[in-house]
C-alpha cells in the first residue's frame, strides 16, 4: 500500500521525441550547465513564451505608434 502512496505522489511527466543533433546539444548543455536536460528544456520553453508575450506587445504597441489619433489619446 505504501508503494502505491509514492507512485501517485509522483509529478506527472511526458515524452518528446526529439532528432540526434538536439539530444546532443542538449547533452552538451547539461554537461556545460550543470544542469538536467529536463530543466534546460524547461527554461527554453518559459524564454520562448515570454519572447512572444514580448513580440506580442511590441506589435500592439508600434500598430498604436502607427495610428496617430490613437496615439495621441493614449499620450492625454
Amino acid at each position: 500500500m505504501k508503494r502505491n502512496r509514492q507512485i501517485a505522489s509522483m509529478p506527472a511527466t511526458t515524452t518528446v521525441r526529439i532528432d540526434d543533433r538536439t539530444n546532443t546539444t542538449l547533452d552538451r548543455l547539461a554537461q556545460e550547465t550543470g544542469l538536467a536536460k529536463k530543466d534546460l528544456i524547461r527554461a527554453a520553453v518559459e524564454r520562448l513564451r515570454r519572447e512572444r508575450i514580448l513580440t506580442s506587445a511590441n506589435a500592439g504597441f508600434a500598430a498604436l505608434r502607427g495610428d496617430s489619433v490613437a496615439w495621441s489619446e493614449e499620450q492625454n
